[in-house]
Formats: structure tokens, sequence, C-alpha cells
């Protein structure tokens, strides 16, 4: 009964080692797989939070020029000359790159404003760029609407 217990033993030749080997190539590849697949997504997470922080920066910028008093100083703006566009940028870059655009003294009603008052009115269009400032290549650009309605004479 020995004799025949080895000769089975003998006839396997290897079987084991194959298929642990097998085993170990198929584990290696989803581990493989599964770093890839976090790099990748870490890498999109990164870009995601420059776009973010770029876009809370260019608002940031809108929000700092719009509330300044000196944006709507006439004096800021050159050439200043009456119903043509005047450009203004903004002296003031830490929240990024930000220019101002005037329409002076335009008449009748605002452009959406929907309204037939028959007053003169100022609109500014505020262009701002923000940078993502953990040094990503992200940015982004946003653009406000402000209409100053002026008094009539």
């Amino acid at each position: 009964m020995v004799s025949k217990t080895n000769t089975i033993l003998k006839k396997q030749s290897g079987t084991a080692l194959v298929v642990a080997l097998i085993m170990m190539v198929v584990i290696t590849l989803i581990a493989l797989a599964s770093s890839y697949t976090s790099i990748f997504e870490i890498g999109i997470s990164g870009n995601k939070r420059g776009k973010t922080n770029a876009f809370f920066v260019a608002d940031g910028c809108i929000n700092e020029i719009a509330s300044s008093p000196a944006t709507f100083d006439l004096g800021h703006f050159v050439p200043l000359v009456l119903n043509t566009t005047s450009v203004y940028s903004n002296p003031n870059p830490s929240c990024g790159s930000g220019s101002v655009t005037a329409f002076l003294n335009q008449s009748g009603a605002p452009r959406g404003g929907g309204w037939g008052l028959g007053t003169t009115y100022s609109y500014y269009v505020i262009n701002c760029t923000g940078n993502d400032t953990a040094g990503s290549a992200a940015t982004s650009r946003m653009q406000e609407d402000i209409m100053r309605l002026l008094p009539s004479e």
C-alpha cells in the first residue's frame, strides 16, 4: 500500500507549483490595476482642486472690484469719452487680474432690465482671470455685468 501512495504523489510532477505561480500572476495583475486606478483618481482630484481654487480666486477678484468705490470713479477710465468703451485695470492684482469696461451715459431701457424709464444709465463689465494659487496651470475666467442708474436731468 505504501508503494501505491508514493506512485500517486510522484505523478503530480509540479502541478501545485504551476497553480501557485498562476495565482501569483493574477494577484499581481489585480494589484497593479488597483494602484493604476488610485494614481489616476488622485490626479483627477488634484485637477479638480486646482480648477475650483482658480474659480474662487476669479470670483473673489470680481467681488473685490465690484465692492470698491474706486471702480466706479470715472477718473480712472482713460480715455474718458462719453458713450464709448473705456477700460480700467484693477490696481490691486492680489485677487487676480481684472479689468472694468464702462459704457457711460447710455439712454433708453437698460439691456435686460425691461424698464421704460427713459433715464440714462452706465453699464460696467468686469472681467477677471484667476489662477490656481497652489501652482497648477488651472485658470478660470469670469465676467460680471453691473448697471448703474443715473437720475434724469
